[in-house]
């Protein structure tokens, strides 16, 4: 591989300040050869797709050798496992990317006014990105073809437990874009990734311009806490529904089910349910016993609890949290108001559904809830690969970043005011 292009790196430093030097060339590639480049990296993938497979054995077989303390550290196994229907969708994102519109340097109108000249905007790459992220190796890949296609460099910092596949899915993308023009440092990807090779990379304020985290609450949070650059939080998990006195059984369980056929880290899925307290008890049990029979495990609150005693009483702790695997807890609220400020002030804040048949209760739940996105009566499930347009994943900040991270997201408006 030609160290003309891309590059495979130890150290924090030298990644961030060669992705800082590679930044103005790469906006300046023609839309033509960014789509070419991106489709050889999807044919690259496909002929490395063993290679990256048994690499990803490595990393299996490493994860399962863990302690038990340790293993309760890392994230599910599932977002590890990857397969090649899973490799399939990431190469298929970046055939679609290669085929989407230029989303950089469009010329549209601006309010701006000032004598004698013309005032117009354009969006502009952000620069140089890393991007930091838990186990799920081929989302390696979807973020360097969003950021090639937005004309941004990047740096590619996985988990560990994922760094055998993921420096695999690199090397295959690096191989293809061996013999281009691209700068070196366009894309790179740190080899042995640690948690010091983490907070290096996220204080390298002068080099770099943006962070994109993307795992569990607790990973990406303790990002934006420690890191001295901008960072978009792309979280997972901990979404809540809130069933309505007017909301359909049935509607709510095909919802909880959808929302977990998702991508493997299951970005939207259903893990609380906020019940009416004028529902009656029973269908609540049938609701849960029919969720039992599809493999999830089901906790409640404490009036629950006191009429089936056989179930797991939520912790306080746990509102707040995502499950790890397929575990719903469900709770009593007396009001719809009531219910809306319980999710503003427990859920991660990024998707969040109401089921209802009442036009008054949907109109207050879009209105009055906080969320980057709310769902009526419509399942929240997430895919990467979505009515051909790519998504990285969701944000739940306040700002141009909330809600879907697509490729607008990696852009940054540009006012251009010239003088006659």
């Amino acid at each position: 591989m030609s160290s003309d292009s891309c590059e495979i790196l130890d150290s924090p430093f030298v990644a961030a300040r060669h992705a800082y030097q590679a930044a103005p060339s790469l906006a300046n590639i023609s839309s033509a050869d960014r789509s070419k480049m991106l489709l050889s990296m999807a044919t690259a993938i496909r002929g490395h797709q063993n290679d990256i497979l048994e690499a990803n054995t490595l990393d299996l077989e490493a994860t399962l050798s863990l302690t038990e303390a340790e293993a309760a550290k890392t994230p599910p196994i599932a977002w590890l496992k990857l397969t090649p229907e899973r490799l399939k969708v990431a190469i298929d994102c970046l055939k679609r990317l290669a085929e989407m519109p230029d989303p950089i340097r469009p010329v549209t109108s601006a309010a701006l006014l000032a004598e004698r000249s013309q005032a117009y905007s354009q969006l502009m790459p952000l620069g140089a990105i890393a991007f930091l992220w838990e186990s799920l190796p081929e989302i390696g890949a979807i973020a360097a073809g969003m950021c090639l296609k937005t004309g941004n460099s990047l740096v590619l910092h996985p988990s560990s437990e994922a760094r055998e596949t993921s420096v695999a899915i690199a090397t295959a993308m690096m191989d293809a874009l061996a013999d281009s023009e691209l700068h070196a440092g366009s894309l790179s990807a740190i080899t042995n990734p640690t948690d010091e090779t983490r907070g290096q990379l996220i204080a390298q304020s002068s080099h770099l311009g943006t962070v994109i985290a993307h795992g569990r609450s607790d990973f990406v949070n303790g990002i934006a806490a420690r890191s001295s650059l901008p960072v978009v939080r792309s979280v997972t998990g901990n979404c809540y529904l809130y069933w309505a006195l007017t909301g359909r059984l049935e509607t709510v369980r095909s919802i909880v089910l959808d929302s977990y056929r998702g991508a493997p880290d299951r970005v939207n899925a259903i893990d609380k349910i906020l019940v009416s307290s004028d529902r009656k008890l029973a269908s609540i049990s049938t609701l849960w016993n029919s969720l039992r029979e599809e493999g999830f495990e089901i906790r409640a609150d404490a009036s629950i609890c006191e009429q089936f005693p056989e179930l797991e009483m939520v912790q306080p702790h746990e509102w707040r949290q995502a499950y790890p695997g397929k575990t719903i807890a469900f709770k009593l609220m007396d009001q719809i108001e009531l219910a809306m400020l319980w999710i503003d002030q427990n859920s991660s804040g990024h998707a969040n559904v109401i089921v209802t048949e009442s036009y008054r209760e949907s109109c207050l739940f879009t209105r009055g809830l906080s969320s980057a996105s709310v769902f009526v009566n419509a399942s929240p499930r997430f895919a990467r690969l979505n009515n051909n347009t790519v998504y990285l994943g969701m944000s739940n900040q306040a700002g141009a970043q909330r809600g879907f991270i697509g490729l607008e997201t990696l852009t940054r408006l540009k006012y251009i005011v010239q003088g006659y």
